[in-house]
């Protein structure tokens, strides 16, 4: 018996011994993770599985070829670090998280295909990200492939206007990145969920989205996320009529971009700096600083947002003409590079511009080119919008019944995303259309509707809504 109870206590210290040295190894592996993640985090892109593999590789190697890996890793001696390891399927992946590009002729894996599709979505070539979406659809995936690629699901399906998609996909990922406890892929899906939540109307979780992610990219030192966050931040704030927070947030941004040598992502800042004094009503500032973006930035996509904000500078200032042609030629730039939500944002726009001038057939005819794309691309809730302003042309000529139906469509548009600012705003004009009609009893019941969605958004959207029923 003492024997038994001497070799159980042996082997009990023996497991112990193991189990501390493992816990030492990942302890170990996780601060050097940690170090080499502060520099490779200020890149283009940023994976924490590819991280894991390079230090994973790095510690299987022998101590002195290790120690020479992990100081070229953490001095940022990439092309020398790539250029010594071993393996090509690592080596790819690094070239793709630090440079965006690799070899694209060798065989990969899924973890391979969603880096590129990642890079693709970034470089707003939103086809191709689908393209490696597609790739890998029939792959058996561990839970963590599952939830990258659940997250680029959720970034394209955005871009295209599928809130409800975008929504799920996210809340998908989000569950195993907090397990696995990584950490950037965690901020990014609540970075998405804010933009989504704004986009909504619901602006306090919004606000709450988007300050995780930005305490997450804070404490994992990504400098150009942080400021990104803190544009999108800003944003929100404005829209709620927060003007000193979003101007301090804007400049905060735009010193990180100027300290980190991001130019492009500075403009943005500018354009940002622009929506902001529209909103504040300042137009003379929206111009010149929504000039300024457009003159700065170098890609397409910059100057597309800052062709928009100023159309609707021109709109606010009743310059219908001009909001038109200049909303179209934004349009015609997010679809060059395949943004194809703020592309039929910017029509939209241009259709509201022409009926405020009263020219009905040329914006019907805008609004019915944005439904007919619902059949390639899944703008929900454009569609939604496209339905409500050519319902409001109807009941300009007079046409009410069909005025009707076209709200009821959009309303159904905005269900399917739990839009609420979208579904307060159709309930009024079906409130008006009912009222038109003579059904009473229908309009009350509508006008209680609109009254109720528009106060879970915020009291400016309801006292207008108010007003506007009065």
């Amino acid at each position: 018996m003492r024997y038994l109870i001497l070799i159980f206590i042996t082997c009990f210290f023996i497991a112990a011994i193991i189990w501390i040295g493992i816990k030492l190894a990942m302890l170990r592996r996780q601060v050097w993770q940690k170090i080499i993640s502060r520099d490779i985090v200020k890149g283009s892109f940023f994976s924490t599985p590819v991280l894991q593999q390079l230090v994973y590789f790095i510690f299987r190697c022998r101590s002195a070829y290790r120690a020479r890996l992990l100081k070229e890793a953490q001095t940022g001696k990439y092309k020398k670090l790539i250029s010594e390891i071993t393996d090509p399927m690592l080596c790819d992946k690094l070239r793709l998280m630090i440079y965006g590009k690799a070899n694209p002729d060798s065989k990969h894996d899924a973890l391979y295909y969603l880096l590129q599709g990642e890079i693709f979505w970034r470089q707003c070539l939103y086809d191709k990200a689908f393209e490696m979406l597609n790739k890998i659809k029939d792959v058996r995936l561990s839970p963590s492939l599952h939830a990258l690629r659940s997250l680029l699901t959720a970034r394209i399906a955005l871009y295209e206007g599928d809130l409800q998609t975008a929504s799920l996909a996210a809340a998908q990922s989000l569950k195993i990145f907090r397990r696995k406890n990584w950490l950037f892929e965690e901020a990014s899906v609540y970075f998405l969920q804010g933009i989504i939540y704004r986009i909504s109307g619901v602006f306090d979780t919004s606000e709450i989205m988007l300050r995780s992610a930005l305490k997450l990219y804070q404490s994992i030192f990504a400098a150009k996320y942080e400021a990104e966050t803190m544009n999108e931040l800003a944003s929100l704030l404005s829209l709620q009529g927060r003007f000193a927070e979003a101007d301090d947030y804007l400049t905060q941004a735009a010193k990180i971009f100027i300290a980190i040598g991001d130019k492009e992502n500075y403009y943005f800042v500018i354009s940002h700096q622009a929506m902001t004094a529209l909103q504040r009503g300042d137009l003379e500032q929206t111009f010149r600083l929504a000039r300024q973006a457009a003159e700065g930035h170098r890609r397409k996509a910059g100057r597309a947002l800052a062709e928009e904000i100023l159309a609707r500078a021109c709109f606010a200032d009743k310059k219908w003409k001009n909001a038109a042609q200049t909303a179209a030629a934004a349009a015609e730039k997010y679809f060059h590079n395949q943004n194809f939500s703020a592309g039929f944002e910017s029509l939209y726009l241009s259709a509201e511009a022409l009926f405020q001038l009263q020219d009905f057939t040329s914006a019907e005819l805008i609004l019915r080119k944005i439904i007919r794309k619902e059949t390639k691309h899944r703008c929900c809730f454009h569609v939604a919008n496209a339905y409500t302003l050519l319902g409001l042309i109807l009941l300009q000529k007079g046409q009410t019944k069909r005025a009707r139906t076209l709200f009821n469509q959009a309303l159904k548009y905005e269900f399917s995303n739990d839009r609420n600012i979208g579904i307060a705003v159709d309930y009024a004009n079906l409130a008006v259309a009912e009222k038109k009609c003579g059904n009473l009893e229908a309009f009350y019941k509508n006008l209680e509707a609109a009254l109720a969605y528009a106060q879970t958004v915020d009291d400016d959207l309801y006292n207008r809504l108010k007003n506007y029923l009065d």
